[in-house]
């Protein structure tokens, strides 16, 4: 009867540290995946941030060039009715002070820092 005894005691033992392993292991696993899905949300929310921060720069410079854009083409329309609206004319010609404004315009939208670093440059259509 001692054998029995000692026999089915050793297995409850055997069995209870094995629970208590198992038990440990999954506990130790969902700690694990909690701390690594916390990780990744903060990591998410970092990049959208700066992804929210950049695209707000972004418009910033798109309204900023738009407005001196809309403030050149407006100076290149009124030259050009002045010019064309002129009773009497034959040809519409355009002294280079007044055909400098739109050069100056294009310059100065071609030279807004960082607007357009990632565009792709064409020629003849086709993107290089």
């Amino acid at each position: 009867m001692n054998w029995k005894v000692t026999a089915v005691t050793t297995a409850a033992g055997i069995l209870s540290l094995w629970l208590y392993g198992q038990y440990n292991y999954r506990s130790g696993w969902v700690e694990g995946r909690a701390n690594l899905v916390s990780q990744q949300q903060q990591k998410a929310q970092a990049e959208l941030a700066k992804k929210t921060q950049r695209q707000q720069q972004n418009e910033a410079k798109a309204a900023a060039a738009e407005s001196e854009g809309k403030e050149n083409a407006e100076a290149i329309t009124r030259e050009v009715i002045k010019y064309v609206t002129r009773p009497g004319r034959v040809v519409c010609v355009f002294p280079p002070e007044r055909v400098s404004i739109k050069r100056r315009a294009a310059e100065n939208a071609n030279s807004i820092p960082g607007y357009d670093t990632n565009a792709a440059a064409v020629q003849n259509g086709i993107a290089k």
